[in-house]
């Protein structure tokens, strides 16, 4: 029964966040839906012990919170950001997540405050300069919008959504850096990558 209920509630989120992605869903169906999962829930625990009904109830609850976490995560883009793709710009702003060290270069998850308006930006670095989470950094580049690309399989791989997820919405290759101050984040977070 465990296995089946751990089962239930990965693929329920999961495929909730992947209807979300492809089609736009409101919030108030996606909360109508978690609260028929919750009532099924009650019932089927409750009332009528059918341990496929608990399954199921789980499923939908769980379906419902992961069309509720991408419609969190996802965000229009700011009209600040959007006048100036494909221009150089300067940005500021704190690395909020741990660099991904690749072998090639490293990518920071930069969340930047242009006129009030905030938004993610993925920022690809040489390996040569020491970034963690919470540097505010400055940085000039140009911005741009991500793009899918081909696999070596030949499938195109969503990168646009896979970025959105996080609430990416630009990237910038290889832009000038300068670390403005370190250790600005989360206390937790700064102790749990150390």
């Amino acid at each position: 029964m465990q296995g089946r209920v751990f089962y239930s509630i990965c693929f329920g989120f999961l495929l909730g966040v992947l209807l979300r992605s492809f089609m736009f869903i409101s919030i108030l169906p996606a909360v109508v839906l978690g609260g028929i999962g919750i009532l099924f829930f009650l019932f089927f625990s409750i009332v009528s012990k059918h341990k496929w009904g608990v399954v199921a109830s789980i499923f939908i609850l769980c379906f419902s919170l992961g069309i509720l976490r991408f419609h969190i995560a996802d965000k229009s883009a700011p009209e600040v950001f959007e006048s100036q793709v494909g221009q150089k710009a300067d940005f500021s702003g704190q690395i909020v997540d741990e660099p991904d060290v690749k072998p090639s270069n490293q990518q920071l998850t930069v969340s930047v405050d242009t006129g009030g308006e905030k938004t993610k930006v993925l920022v690809s670095a040489d390996l040569g300069q020491d970034f963690k989470y919470g540097d505010d950094i400055t940085f000039t580049g140009k911005l741009k919008k991500p793009e899918n690309f081909l696999t070596d399989q030949g499938k195109t791989f969503d990168y646009i959504n896979y970025l959105r997820k996080d609430g990416i919405l630009y990237v910038i290759s290889y832009p000038t850096i300068s670390i403005t101050s370190r250790g600005n984040g989360s206390v937790i977070k700064i102790a749990l990558f150390s």
